[in-house]
């Protein structure tokens, strides 16, 4: 049996191509990560300095949850946590990244 695999960014799907006898093998999908809630409850306006990239449900990187959330409340489509740490990484002249205002 030849195994090819294409193993991509984050959470999307993994490609695996087989040739040859397969019996008795068992295979299981990777897990994938529902989107959560962020908790806005805790964060105050502006937002502190916090390092920790979360990826929004919208594609973009956020550099904090709180981050997140203050763009949610100015949404009538709320985002939510894809993932944390940055998004995939995309081109230069497609990256999205939204920082927090500093006051």
């Amino acid at each position: 049996m030849t195994l090819q695999g294409c193993e991509s960014w984050g959470e999307r799907p993994f490609q695996l191509l087989l040739s040859g006898r397969t019996e008795g093998l068992a295979f299981t999908a990777p897990s994938v990560k529902k989107p959560r809630v962020p908790l806005c409850s805790r964060y105050a306006d502006p937002c502190e300095y916090d390092d920790k990239p979360i990826c929004g449900t919208d594609g973009y990187t956020y550099s904090s949850e709180c981050v997140l959330c203050m763009e949610n409340r100015e949404r009538t489509v709320q985002s939510l946590i894809q993932h944390d740490g940055p998004c995939p990484l995309l081109p230069p002249h497609e990256m999205k990244m939204k920082k927090p205002n500093v006051h």
